[in-house]
């Protein structure tokens, strides 16, 4: 650890919502390390690429969502999420927000689903690509509430499917609280209820998914911390107790808070698990639905 300690931490992302989270640990992380941490933003699946490719050193981590693990299931991806990176430390977790077009006569979650029963697949949602978190949270809605509706996609992002909600050009979405918030308090879109288990701090006052008629529905996004596959523990556990310093502090929670996520710090043990979990979860989930090769 002598040798790595002399080198500074590539922390390596993509994504702009990972980006402002790893810029605003980054300063912290220099000083709970004693090594300077860079942030480098790249597209796609290029960050993970990198970082899969990186020597188990230490020096090279991966900050990234839980569609790291779970995109796969629906595309080809050019790592193996459980073969090439070690997972090193949960980060935070952000919900997603359902929201409907204010012209949709439902002021409600149970009036939607009551609403897209009476008009099978004459509803249109919007979500990113294949493997988006959107596309995730919104078929798992569907399934469970057992409704037709039409999938719209995005390539450049879940971000401009908002934009055409609030245009009326889809009528329901399910984005992360940071950008699906913004038009429902400029009154450009209507917000029905947030996805996680239990009220967030972050969509305030909305009921929760599986309150409104769908028990046991519940869909967080992950943002995590991952090394290359063959990191020696010795080298993660240290990392690990840094960003569990970082992330215990009060101004780093309200910085990130901001960002519309929530600290969620974790063992490399318990992101493991919520990997494998996650992944048997969508599997089914793909199994019993049409999302694969949509």
């Amino acid at each position: 650890m002598q040798a790595a300690a002399r080198h500074p931490i590539r922390l390596v992302t993509s994504m702009a919502i990972l980006d402002s989270v790893a810029r605003i640990l980054a300063p912290p992380m220099t000083r709970a390390l004693d090594r300077q941490v860079t942030v480098e933003n790249h597209d796609g699946t290029a960050a993970a690429e990198i970082v899969a490719a990186a020597p188990p050193d230490g020096n090279t981590l991966l900050m990234t969502a839980g569609n790291l693990w779970y995109g796969p299931l629906v595309g080809p991806a050019p790592y193996d999420p459980q073969k090439d990176f070690a997972p090193l430390a949960m980060v935070a977790t952000s919900p997603l927000v359902a929201i409907v077009h204010p012209s949709v006569p439902a002021a409600t979650m149970q009036e939607w689903i009551a609403l897209l029963k009476a008009h099978p697949g004459e509803y249109k949602y919007g979500s990113g690509l294949n493997g988006s978190s959107s596309q995730f949270a919104g078929a798992l809605f569907a399934h469970m509430a057992n409704v037709d509706i039409v999938r719209v996609s995005y390539p450049r992002g879940g971000f401009v499917g908002v934009e055409d909600l609030a245009a009326g050009k889809v009528h329901f979405m399910m984005p992360s609280t940071g950008s699906g918030m913004p038009y429902v308090k400029s009154g450009r879109a209507r917000a029905l209820a947030v996805t996680s288990a239990g009220p967030s701090r972050l969509a305030p006052g909305l009921p929760t998914v599986a309150a409104c008629g769908l028990p046991g529905y519940e869909f967080v996004q992950s943002i995590a911390v991952f090394a290359p596959a063959g990191t020696a523990r010795d080298v993660v556990e240290p990392l690990n107790r840094g960003m569990a310093a970082v992330l215990d502090s009060a101004e780093v929670r309200e910085r990130l808070l901001e960002q519309s996520v929530e600290v969620a710090p974790g063992s490399p043990e318990a992101l493991a698990e919520r990997m494998a979990a996650e992944i048997r979860q969508w599997r089914q989930v793909i199994a019993q639905t049409h999302m694969q090769g949509i």
